[in-house]
Parts: C-alpha cells; structure tokens; sequence
C-alpha cells in the first residue's frame, strides 16, 4: 500500500532556502533540482517510507534521507498511512537543536 508524503510548512521553508542558494550559482538549473528532490522524496518514502535511518539524536520516531548534499527529516504515521517531511537541510548543517523543537 502507497503512503501519502507532504511537506509541511517548515520543509517547503528549508526548499526556499535550499532554491535561493543554489539560484546564486545556477538560476536556470534550481528549478529542476527542486524538482528532482522533491520526485525522489515522494517515489521512495511512499512505497518505503521506513527506508530512511532512525534519527537517534532525538526522542521520537525522526527518521532521516539523503538526495545529494540535503538530508529531509520526516516522521511516518502509520495509521493514516502518511509521511511527513519535516524539515530539508543541507547535509553539513547541525539541526539536533532545531529538530527538538518540532
């Protein structure tokens, strides 16, 4: 069975940002990465949403996902079976902080 994945707010507001910097070096290019990491979340986390590594960091179930130099921070719901993207980041970024606070 297929889960849903959506971003929430806070994952849309991590892909502006991701879009704004990569624009500064490549603004033709920005919109199809944007595109091919979001294509990439959806394909893989809704037939395998529990594909992603535990993030232990902190408590919860926060599991994480690599596309490139960008990790994605989501939760799944199983009963309702949805994913929930968090958070995007890029992936040298110290997010412990921020992800305590979601």
């Amino acid at each position: 069975m297929s889960y849903r994945v959506i971003l929430t707010s806070t994952a849309e507001e991590g892909l502006l940002e991701i879009a704004e910097y990569i624009a500064l070096d490549n603004p033709t290019g920005v919109i199809n990465f944007i595109d091919e990491l979001t294509s990439s979340l959806r394909k893989t986390l809704s037939v395998f949403p529990l594909t992603g590594r535990q993030y232990t960091e902190i408590e919860g179930d926060i599991r994480h996902f690599p596309y490139r130099n960008y990790i994605s921070y989501y939760r799944v719901k199983e009963e309702e079976k949805l994913v929930e993207i968090l958070y995007i980041f890029n992936a040298k970024r110290d997010v412990t902080g921020f992800l305590q606070n979601l």
